[in-house]
């Protein structure tokens, strides 16, 4: 009688030691897509102004920075040149000015794809955040 009620009580431990497991590998999945995230977001901020890309362009350096007011406040227009903040390279201005720099493609798709994922939008003139939400049933698109 003794050794039932002891299989029965080491089976209900055992049952909870699963139910906990489950919840901290739940728990840890969701702490690896913060982390996720929180490195996208990293990768999508502007060194120069810490904020969203908006419009960002490419140097030959191949560092990305926003076409304004970041990339305008980085010309020398008295030697026509721009001095890339990370790593110190200097490069010539295109004849159309710093919109002559490429737009980083990449980048621009990876904001597309963090509107799609979180529903924010930056502001274009303050750099606050916007959220959009679809009429259906209040997901984000």
């Amino acid at each position: 009688m003794y050794r039932v009620k002891y299989e029965k009580r080491i089976v209900s431990i055992l049952a909870a030691c699963k139910h906990y497991e489950d919840i901290e590998k739940r728990q840890k999945r969701v702490c690896g897509r913060q982390r996720i995230m929180e490195q996208f977001e990293q990768l999508l901020t502007c060194a120069i102004c810490l904020d969203r890309y908006r419009n960002p362009k490419l140097l030959p350096c191949q560092h990305s920075f926003c076409m304004e007011p970041c990339m305008e406040g980085l010309v020398d227009y008295v030697r026509r040149q721009v001095k890339c903040p990370e790593c110190r390279a200097e490069h010539r201005i295109p004849y159309q000015g710093v919109q002559g720099f490429p737009t980083n493609v990449t980048l621009q798709r990876f904001l597309e794809l963090h509107i799609e994922i979180t529903g924010e939008l930056p502001d274009p003139t303050s750099g606050q955040v916007q959220f959009i939400f679809s009429s259906k049933n209040f997901k984000t698109f």
